[in-house]
C-alpha cells in the first residue's frame, strides 16, 4: 500500500510585522480623518465668509488624499527599489511633521490697545515706556487657511503608507494566513475612524482669551 505524504505545517503567523503594519494603518486613518467633525468650525474660525464654508471645509478634508492620489506610484517605485522600511519611516516621520505644522498653521497675534494709551502700539508712532506688555495672547481662532491646506497637501505628497503596507503585508505574509492579515488591515483602518468620531471634540478648543492688562503704578513724585 503507498501511504499519502503528510502534509507539512503552515508556518506560523507572523504576528509581530503584521501587528507593526496594523499600527501604521491605524495611524494612517486617524490622520486622514481626525478633522472630519470639526472642519467647518475650524473653517469658520480662519475668517471664511458663510457662503464659502461649505467649499473651504471640502477642499481641506479631501486635500491629503487628493495629493496622495498622484504620490502612491512614486512611493511605491521608490519602495521597490530601495526597500519597503525606509519608505514607511519617513512615511511616518513626515506625517508627524505636518500634522505639528497643521496644528500650527498660520497663528497670528492679536493686538491689544492699552486703555492708557491707545496709540502706543498700533501707530508705533513711538516706544510704549510701560512695563506691562500690550500684546495680548496669541488667538488660535485666527489662522491661514491656505497654510492648514498646504500642511495637508505636502502631508498627502509625502505619505504613502497605505499602498507600501499593503505591498509589504503580501510579502511577509504566508499564503495560508493572507487572508487574515488582510481582513485585519480592513478592522484597523475602521477602529481609527471609530475613535476619530466618537470620542474627538465637534468644536474645535477655544482661543485663549487676553491677559486683563494691569493698572500702571504711577511715578512717585518727590
Amino acid at each position: 500500500m503507498c501511504r499519502t505524504p503528510a502534509k507539512a505545517a503552515p508556518p506560523p503567523f507572523p504576528l509581530r510585522t503584521v501587528g507593526l503594519l496594523l499600527l501604521i494603518t491605524l495611524a494612517d486613518s486617524i490622520v486622514i480623518t481626525f478633522l472630519m467633525p470639526m472642519v467647518p468650525y475650524m473653517v469658520r474660525n480662519y475668517g471664511v465668509a458663510e457662503e464659502d464654508v461649505g467649499f473651504s471645509a471640502g477642499s481641506l478634508a479631501s486635500a491629503y488624499n487628493l495629493a496622495g492620489l498622484f504620490s502612491g506610484f512614486f512611493w511605491g517605485r521608490i519602495s521597490d527599489t530601495y526597500g519597503r522600511r525606509p519608505v514607511l519611516l519617513f512615511g511616518l516621520l513626515s506625517t508627524g511633521a505636518t500634522v505639528v505644522w497643521f496644528g500650527l498653521a498660520g497663528p497670528a497675534p492679536h493686538i491689544q490697545q492699552h486703555p492708557h494709551r491707545p496709540f502706543c502700539v498700533r501707530a508705533r508712532r513711538r516706544p510704549c515706556r510701560h512695563r506691562t506688555l500690550c500684546h495680548s495672547r496669541p488667538s488660535l481662532r485666527a489662522g491661514s487657511l491656505s497654510s492648514a491646506i498646504t500642511a495637508r497637501v505636502v502631508g498627502g505628497l509625502l505619505n504613502s503608507n497605505q499602498a507600501v503596507t499593503r505591498a509589504m503585508l503580501r510579502e511577509v505574509t504566508p499564503e495560508a494566513h493572507r487572508a487574515r492579515a488582510f481582513a485585519s488591515v480592513g478592522q484597523a483602518w475602521h477602529c481609527g475612524v471609530a475613535a476619530n468620531l466618537s470620542f474627538l471634540p465637534t468644536h474645535p478648543a477655544p482661543a485663549p482669551s487676553p491677559s486683563p492688562s494691569r493698572p500702571h503704578p504711577r511715578p512717585h513724585r518727590n
